[in-house]
């Protein structure tokens, strides 16, 4: 019997890895783009995030037909956005509370469709802009014989897809709104 459950469980447990395995292959690629030689440690500090809805860019015709097809799988792009300048340690970097950075989510690719029609194929906030603005002062000190900046980085979905109109393929690509964003400590050595 204690054979018996130990197999039992053993599976559920194979079951359940494999179902975290599959839920996490959702992307087809999860990209990270770095400061070259930067060591980066998270700051946890609260931010506020305000989303401009994008306006409706529909250049097409009320009769064209429009087939979106081929949409990709997302690619993930973990990006950062420099909030500070470099200094040289030892010395203290400040991000003001208030400050703000406005990242743009974006759509290319011919066809002049709306946003509104993407946003009904592909999951998230297509062409919308993101403001991050700080709830606090955001501070640290940078030792000597590095150099240091606050960045912030956030995450962006890449979607590609075709866009058939009237006859016409067009090659179209799409980045979500940012989102899981906080800001982080960049420091390289001198």
């Amino acid at each position: 019997m204690k054979k018996l459950l130990a197999l039992m469980l053993s599976c559920v447990m194979i079951i359940a890895s494999g179902t975290t395995a599959f839920a996490a292959t959702n992307y087809q690629d999860v990209i990270t783009m770095t400061e070259p030689g930067a060591e980066e440690s998270r700051i946890d500090a609260p931010i506020s995030k305000h989303m401009f809805t994008p306006e409706s860019n529909n250049a097409a015709s009320p009769r064209a037909t429009i087939v979106i097809s081929n949409v990709s799988d997302p690619v993930r792009y973990n990006l950062f956005s420099a909030l500070t300048t470099y200094s040289a340690g030892p010395s203290n970097i400040t991000y003001s509370k208030g400050r703000s950075v406005t990242i743009s989510a974006s759509v290319t690719g011919g066809g002049g469709i709306s946003v509104d029609i993407l946003q009904a194929q592909i999951e998230g906030t297509i062409g919308a802009s993101v403001t991050f603005t700080a709830s606090e002062e955001v501070s640290y000190e940078v030792p000597a014989g590095y150099k240091g900046r606050i960045v912030l980085r956030y995450s962006q979905d890449r979607y590609t897809y075709k866009v058939t109109k009237d006859g016409k393929t067009y090659d179209g690509a799409a980045y979500t709104a940012a989102y899981d964003e906080y800001y982080a400590r960049q420091l390289i050595s001198l």
